[in-house]
């Protein structure tokens, strides 16, 4: 299934994907799941809690009650290597450095303007290096094409704790507990982010610090290329649905480029959703 497929079925709400509802899996696809090698937690510095894809979501909600704990899924086995395998290469800054970054930004953080500044600062280091060409000169921003509002938005649905392309919940997820009173400062224990156009961990803090502000938004889900949030307050005009679905474009392009093709297709679908869902190639 390719990727484009993937984020439609996302966006055409996963409930209907799997044909009405989030199927748990048998128990025989369960005894066969466990007895694939599980994740070696012996490096892994967060206290955690293990459940089902199917529960996943009920127990996030159980274990946000915790006092001085934010919890996140972090999907299965698979998905937990990804994340402490990047992790344990890039040997992540202390988180306080990080958060000193996306404090820097201020309480206005604008992601185009991170992009421009982004670009400048490649085009700096390529004429440094001598290997500049004209062809990497200003900032060009990709524009999606236009699109009609959808007669019928899309939902979309979280999916760190489903196996898409079975179509069935995981068998087993791991929810971890960082000892941090802030939601939105999860990336920074992670160093997440900083691949390719995936924006650096201080910049997925400073978004949902302003999604917070603005849509009530929270982190609620994170594999190794994939965000999940959920929303308090969804939109409540198509011009905002379209500022905003623009404003997710610049921080994650390929949620259109290669999900809704188009910005309107988005916004029709944050107006009608209480959970938004990001992925970075």
């Amino acid at each position: 299934m390719t990727r484009r497929r993937i984020i439609t079925s996302i966006l055409s709400g996963v409930a209907s994907f799997f044909g009405g509802s989030v199927q748990a899996q048998s128990s025989d696809q369960i005894d066969n799941a466990n007895q694939e090698l599980s994740f070696d937690f012996k490096n892994f510095k967060f206290e955690h809690v293990t459940t089902t894809g199917a529960d996943a979501l009920a127990e996030l909600v159980r274990q946000k009650s915790r006092a001085g704990f934010q919890p996140i899924i972090l999907g299965g086995d698979e998905d937990l290597r990804f994340i402490t395998g990047a992790w344990e290469q890039h040997m992540p800054p202390d988180p306080s450095v990080i958060l000193k970054r996306a404090n820097d930004f201020g309480d206005k953080f604008d992601i185009r303007a991170f992009r421009v500044q982004e670009h400048a600062d490649l085009v700096a280091k390529l004429k440094e290096s001598g290997t500049y060409k004209p062809t990497d000169g200003d900032y060009e921003e990709l524009t999606p094409e236009a699109g009609e509002w959808p007669e019928t938005p899309e939902v979309i649905l979280p999916t760190v704790n489903i196996d898409i392309l079975k179509g069935v919940a995981l068998p087993k997820v791991y929810i971890a507990l960082i000892p941090i009173s802030r939601n939105d400062e999860i990336p920074a224990y992670f160093s997440w982010g900083n691949w390719n156009s995936n924006p650096p961990a201080e910049v997925h803090v400073a978004m949902l610090r302003k999604w917070n502000r603005e849509y009530g938004a929270e982190l609620i889900g994170m594999t190794g290329d994939v965000l999940n949030m959920k929303v308090k307050r969804r939109p409540t005009s198509k011009d905002e649905a379209l500022a905003l679905a623009l404003e997710q474009f610049r921080y994650c392009e390929d949620l259109v480029l290669q999900g809704t093709q188009t910005v309107e297709a988005l916004a029709g679908a944050v107006m009608v959703s209480d959970y938004w869902y990001f992925w970075w190639d």
